[in-house]
């Protein structure tokens, strides 16, 4: 058996060359927290910039939230330390530590990742992070996330905080989309006052299967013809669809009889597909972009007259078929989709001239102004 040692236990710190613990100043603490909790910096900066380490500065963190300065200074055991550590003195003070975060911060805000998102939304005050996620990743080749573009909208305070409403229960949404363009079409109408008195009536058709939007007219009034001329110039330019999809307006169908709509789509052997009364999800794809219009182009343009508004309106029309990144269709446009584009690298470089052949085309018409509006009954 051997002999027990007469020696002393060595402490822990001994054991396998360990450093003492050292204490951090008050004042550094505080400043590294409040940096974390205040000024809203990243925990991981902060702590590599302080060279503090990552699990410390996350304690003084959970403490400064919990009671501030005064449980920062509360130590294990009751004991107070001051000072600087061994290796560390000399070296920090409050206004340094928070000048270097922010140097470092400085530097980032040149980073071409955040120049771009700050460049779009500029350029689209109204957008959001998603929109603008897809407009960095087309037109300035950046690949970015969300969670970025709102962390860098965020740091710059162009994200308005908004109260978000009490979510109302709802009914489970059944989603549909046809796997191929021309398969079927979506069809209603939208109306809007120009220049607060002049009553303008829109009716249009877009595809489901790309949200392109086929043909578009104005007029002021809401008859049938209104509906067979926008029916006649999709038809004339891109070809019949096999379904066509609309409400229960009397534009579409009648409760006895046929209408001339109908009368139409059975002509070209087009089979009729009608929503069930008061429940516009069905066709929620056309009135998803009467909202889109109405957004982004109608409530922010003052028009001079009716032929200023058709201008302006083939004008923006065509933004939507070929510029504008859509959501639903992750980052490609409807012309991506409908001319069956595959990715949104493929389709940078062929909008441009899909988009001057498309202005040869008239798909978006209108019809001559009649002298009355007229509502049928």
């Amino acid at each position: 058996m051997k002999a027990k040692s007469n020696q002393a236990p060595r402490r822990r710190e001994d054991v396998a060359g360990r450093k003492p613990r050292t204490a951090w100043p008050l004042d550094v603490m505080e400043s590294a927290a409040s940096m974390v909790v205040e000024q809203r910096l990243a925990a991981n900066r902060v702590a590599a910039e302080l060279k503090i380490p990552y699990t410390t500065l996350a304690e003084w963190v959970k403490k400064y939230r919990a009671g501030g300065r005064a449980a920062l200074e509360a130590r294990p055991g009751g004991k107070r330390t001051s000072g600087y550590p061994q290796d560390a003195r000399g070296r920090f003070s409050r206004t340094e530590a928070r000048s270097t975060v922010d140097n470092r911060a400085g530097a980032a805000k040149r980073d071409p990742r955040r120049e771009a998102v700050m460049a779009a939304k500029q350029a689209e005050p109204q957008a959001g992070s998603r929109r603008i996620r897809d407009v960095v990743r087309r037109f300035f080749g950046i690949g970015t996330s969300e969670t970025t573009v709102r962390r860098v909208l965020q740091e710059q305070g162009l994200v308005e905080k908004r109260q978000v409403p009490k979510a109302k229960p709802r009914p489970k949404a059944k989603r549909f989309e046809r796997a191929e363009p021309n398969q079927l079409w979506q069809s209603d109408l939208f109306t809007f006052l120009l220049r607060r008195h002049e009553r303008v009536y829109v009716a249009a058709f877009l595809d489901d299967h790309s949200r392109y939007l086929v043909s578009l007219v104005m007029a002021h009034h809401q008859r049938s013809s209104l509906v067979l001329e926008a029916l006649a110039r999709g038809i004339a330019d891109y070809g019949a669809p096999r379904e066509i999809l609309t409400d229960q307006g009397r534009q579409y169908t009648a409760w006895r009889g046929a209408t001339g709509f109908e009368e139409e789509l059975r002509r070209h052997g087009i089979r009729h597909i009608k929503s069930r009364p008061h429940h516009p999800q069905t066709c929620g794809k056309i009135e998803r972009f009467w909202k889109t219009m109405w957004e982004e182009f109608l409530s922010r343009t003052v028009f001079a007259d009716f032929d200023d508004c058709q201008r302006r309106c083939a004008l923006f029309v065509q933004h939507y078929n070929f510029q504008r990144p859509h959501q639903g269709l992750e980052g490609l446009t409807p012309a991506d989709r409908f001319f069956s584009r595959a990715s949104v690298s493929g389709c940078c470089q062929s909008t441009s001239s899909r988009s001057a052949r498309a202005k040869n085309s008239s798909h978006i018409v209108f019809q001559k102004r009649s002298i009355l509006p007229q509502v049928c009954g």
